[in-house]
């Protein structure tokens, strides 16, 4: 994994985690594998207190002499005092979510040559900052993988769809197991991503960090597409850049459409790779 591909893959875990953690039962959430060993919720409890000391030592490394030197954080005494078991899993997600926003704009915005300042790991070994930025990645899928599962996608085993061919009739019951949420995502791979949404009465949703396709199933309406306004109807096709506002209006009873989710951030050149000669893959 280089810094690139570290960095695309936390801009889209970033959006996707709280989004997925929010499909398991409280039951689920809460039963630990051993008496002696975290919950899933407690593992998300531990991500953010990965998330709290690695963004203090990205800071940190930026303005200390060098090299810098961090100590090991004792991660099972915060998981216990901050009683993530017993805590609200949205609450978790959105504290967990927030820090790494922090974390991706502040490792946005580091020089190329500030990315080979040394540090001292607990184990008195020199890396680099680069090198840390890529390890709290590393770090923090490892924990993903106890979580959602080793098949490289966050969608559960249990979920019984195929990783290639998803029917309408699939997303509807997975729809279902998730009510009152009106959104669920039925597909992934790396950065593609496929929801079935079926919005009621009014559409909230924000603009978002990714280029989305949406292809109408069922119902007609009116689509705000930034300064665009047009009808559409089952079939269309509808393309919104990122971060451009847009959402469904006047749409009939049983609207339903296919979102597809690609691509990485818009909005930055990360670390300034493609000036050295690499490609930033998006």
């Amino acid at each position: 994994m280089n810094i690139s591909t570290s960095y695309q893959q936390l801009s889209t875990h970033i959006w996707q985690v709280p989004v997925d953690i929010m499909r398991f039962s409280e039951a689920e959430l809460t039963k630990k594998p051993l008496p002696d060993k975290w919950s899933k919720k407690e593992i998300m409890g531990h991500l953010v207190d990965s998330a709290r000391y690695n963004l203090m030592r990205f800071t940190e490394v930026l303005y200390s002499s060098e090299p810098y030197s961090f100590p090991r954080y004792r991660q099972a005494d915060l998981v216990r005092i901050n009683a993530y078991q017993l805590q609200p899993i949205d609450n978790i997600a959105l504290l967990w979510q927030s820090l790494n926003q922090q974390i991706l704009h502040v490792m946005g915005q580091v020089p190329t040559e500030s990315l080979l300042k040394p540090i001292i790991d607990p184990d008195g070994i020199q890396e680099t900052l680069g090198w840390l930025f890529q390890d709290y990645v590393v770090h923090l899928e490892h924990h993903l993988t106890q979580i959602f599962g080793k098949n490289g996608e966050l969608i559960p085993d249990s979920s019984g769809l195929s990783t290639r061919r998803v029917s309408e009739k699939e997303a509807l019951r997975l729809l279902e197991t998730v009510a009152p949420a009106r959104f669920e995502t039925v597909m992934q791979h790396g950065p593609m991503k496929v929801e079935y949404y079926m919005p009621v009465g009014e559409d909230l949703q924000q603009p978002h960090d990714q280029d989305e396709l949406y292809v109408i199933a069922e119902g007609t309406g009116m689509f705000v597409n930034g300064a665009d306004r047009h009808p559409f109807g089952p079939g269309d096709v509808l393309y919104v850049p990122s971060g451009v506002v847009h959402r469904f209006e006047d749409f009939s009873e049983g609207f339903a459409t296919w979102v597809i989710f690609w691509g990485g951030r818009r909005d930055r050149s990360p670390f300034g790779l493609a000036a050295r000669g690499e490609t930033v893959q998006g």
